[in-house]
């Protein structure tokens, strides 16, 4: 059985149906605009589409079109199958089928990853699919009256047991397939003419950061540090660049994990944890990330390193400025330069040298100013003077044209210590 037309109507927010429905547990109540009104510009605002006990056995491909929706509710029906198209209202918050005669859920289900309640209570299914587990932020699940296995019942009406069930099923998910290969950005073609090198940035994600409350979509095996590791030393062993920029690496790891490694494959690197690591106790300063730089050495010496403390930087400058105090100094991220000499020159010029630049900059999209001037803050520290012959590549971790801009106009060397006025 097919809806009937007023059903029809009440799917397309284009003819006019209004939601009064306050979520107060009274009523819901539609009301469906004559073609008069709708005529003469009238609109609708609707959000929620309540179809409960119409004894509905079939959905219409027209309710696929309502991506708008918040919240469905399908309740006290008839519907035996549960279309894979489903996923296409991918802002549904809630979704309730429970009541109805249902003995499978389609895997793309677990698509809709906006979902935060869902009900399949008091149908006929038996499994669940794993991919449900991807609903990283679903805190309601109601599973009773199916047939499902007694072990898993018990887990859904447990204290937390959705998000212990949703772990289990995405736990037991198969391992996604390889990410395809990553594509490089070819800054100049290779010539006679000049020497050319790769360079690899990476922010590898520090263990601290990678927990289930941050990456809840994440199976716990993907998080796990060492499943982990070997996978970013294969990536890198695997690109073979000739420097390699790292961020997000934690103090203790790259001195007993990645340099250690790196060192085999004939590469040299330093390395600068975050300012906080400065007032932490000896074994809170382990796990205290940072940024790393490493080179091959059969390529490139170390002829200078410096490390940039925007946090100190703004201490300095922060004279007729609050924001410097009360925003940017509050924030612990580093950068690093490092001047390396070219071993090996190019038709008989000299040696050159090349600056390499790493930073992490503040990641709250709510402190983009400070964003903005951590990224000048460490443009104005590696200026370089007039007639200094250095030839400078920069490779900035974080590369947004606006940014781009402003430190490329500082990077001239007419230009003094302007920074400040961007506060």
């Amino acid at each position: 059985m097919r809806m009937t037309q007023e059903l029809m109507y009440s799917l397309d927010p284009y003819n006019g149906v209004c939601d009064k429905f306050q979520d107060n547990g009274k009523r819901r109540m539609y009301i469906i605009l004559s073609p008069e009104e709708v005529a003469a510009g009238k609109t609708t605002c609707w959000t929620e589409l309540d179809i409960q006990n119409r004894g509905i056995k079939n959905l219409s491909p027209q309710l696929w079109n309502l991506h708008h929706l918040t919240a469905l509710y399908l309740n006290n029906n008839k519907i035996g199958r549960l279309p894979p198209e489903i996923c296409q209202l991918h802002n549904l918050i809630r979704l309730d089928l429970s009541n109805n005669h249902l003995k499978n859920v389609p895997v793309e289900l677990g698509d809709m990853l906006k979902l935060q309640n869902l009900n399949l209570s008091h149908n006929c299914i038996k499994v669940l699919p794993y991919e449900l587990g991807r609903l990283f932020q679903l805190s309601k699940l109601e599973l009773t009256g199916n047939p499902l296995t007694p072990e898993l019942l018990q887990m859904s009406m447990e204290v937390n047991g959705t998000q212990k069930l949703l772990q289990l099923l995405l736990d037991t998910l198969e391992d996604p397939d390889s990410p395809p290969e990553r594509p490089w950005l070819t800054v100049r073609e290779k010539s006679g003419k000049h020497m050319t090198f790769k360079v690899l940035c990476y922010n590898i994600l520090s263990e601290q950061l990678a927990t289930r409350t941050k990456y809840g979509y994440c199976p716990s095996a993907a998080l796990s540090w060492e499943k982990r590791k070997e996978l970013i030393m294969g990536e890198i062993l695997r690109s073979n660049a000739d420097i390699v920029a790292l961020q997000e690496v934690e103090t203790d790891k790259f001195y007993n994990q990645f340099r250690p490694m790196l060192e085999t494959h004939e590469y040299e690197g330093t390395f600068c944890p975050k300012s906080r690591s400065k007032t932490l106790p000896e074994e809170e300063r382990k796990r205290v990330d940072g940024c790393a730089i490493f080179f091959k050495k059969n390529k490139f010496s170390l002829l200078k390193e410096k490390y940039i403390d925007y946090s100190m930087l703004a201490i300095a400058n922060s004279e007729g400025a609050d924001d410097m105090i009360n925003r940017v100094q509050t924030k612990d991220n580093i950068g690093i330069c490092c001047c390396l000499e070219i071993k090996e020159p190019s038709h008989g010029t000299r040696h050159s040298k090349l600056i390499i630049l790493n930073t992490h900059i503040n990641w709250d999209p709510e402190y983009s100013d400070v964003k903005l001037i951590q990224n000048i803050m460490f443009m104005n520290e590696v200026r370089l003077p007039e007639g200094t012959g250095f030839t400078a590549t920069i490779y900035p971790t974080t590369y947004i044209q606006g940014y781009a801009e402003v430190s490329s106009h500082l990077l001239r060397p007419s230009v003094g210590s302007t920074w400040r006025h961007f506060l």
